[in-house]
């Protein structure tokens, strides 16, 4: 899409819409959640995540689509679930990825009712985000004819 807004010819290869990864995607916009360590990776995956809103907006106004119609519906944070000696319960976010706060399970439940009592906590991360990708690949797909 920026390619073709700067006058460059693109073109569109896909098999069908059905057989295209966005189905299978899980939507997650979340670098903090992914237990990455401090690198240059990590770094890149925020900051892209930073940019996510502004460049969501952008493709919505090319595709001539409402506001969230791209499925860009989670704002406000990630809750990354543990339980006993697994990896989220062992892991400690770098300090420099971001906002994030342990809640222990009593307040995790409140805060998500839904999460099994097998927890014993878990991570907050409420930078990160999701969309959902069948929704924001109908968007694109609009955007790339516009």
């Amino acid at each position: 899409i920026e390619l073709a807004q700067r006058g460059r010819m693109v073109t569109v290869l896909r098999k069908s819409r059905k057989d295209a990864a966005s189905h299978a995607a899980g939507g997650m916009i979340a670098p903090q959640s992914e237990r990455l360590p401090s690198s240059t990776y990590l770094n890149l995956c925020l900051e892209s995540r930073n940019m996510y809103s502004e460049w969501i907006t952008k493709i919505e106004q090319i595709s001539g689509s409402e506001r969230n119609e791209s499925g860009f519906l989670s704002r406000g944070g990630f809750i990354a679930p543990a339980f006993e000696k697994d990896q989220v319960h062992t892991f400690i976010p770098p300090k420099d990825s971001g906002k994030f706060h342990w809640l222990a399970k009593d307040e995790l439940l409140k805060l998500e009712p839904s999460l099994t009592d097998q927890i014993i906590g878990g991570w907050v991360f409420p930078q990160d985000m999701s969309v959902d990708a069948r929704k924001l690949f109908k968007v694109l797909d609009k955007a790339c004819y516009n």
